[in-house]
Parts: C-alpha cells; structure tokens; sequence
C-alpha cells in the first residue's frame, strides 16, 4: 500500500522552508557565512552603481570572513 504524502514527507522530508532551519553549520559558522554573503551583495551593489572602488572594501571583508570559515 501506499503511503499518504504528509506520512511520507514526516518521515524523510527536511525543513526548507525556514532559510535558519535549512542549514547544516554550526551556528558561528552560519553567521560568518552570512556575513560573507552580506558583504558580497554590498559590493555587488557598488559594482553595478560603477563604481568599483566603492566596490573593493567589501569584497576584501567578504573574503577575510571567507578564510576565518
């Protein structure tokens, strides 16, 4: 027989509705890897103003995030 779909998902499914539920990091490395993709959006938003200097300190910070993971 064939099992109903709340059974199933119960059973074997994974919480991705919650974006904080989603993850699989501890939750020091979560908000580090946070940090990195806030200042990633940062510079990508100096990036497309055109202005790459603007651009550059927050691309470092993501990066000196990046190697702390």
């Amino acid at each position: 027989m064939i099992g109903r779909a709340e059974d199933v998902l119960g059973e074997f499914g994974h919480a991705h509705d919650e974006g904080e539920a989603a993850t699989l990091f501890d939750p020091e490395t979560h908000a580090k890897l946070t940090a990195v993709v806030d200042q990633m959006w940062q510079s990508e938003g100096a990036l497309r103003a055109g202005d790459p200097a603007m651009a550059l300190p927050f691309a470092r910070r993501a990066l000196v995030l990046l190697k702390q993971v």
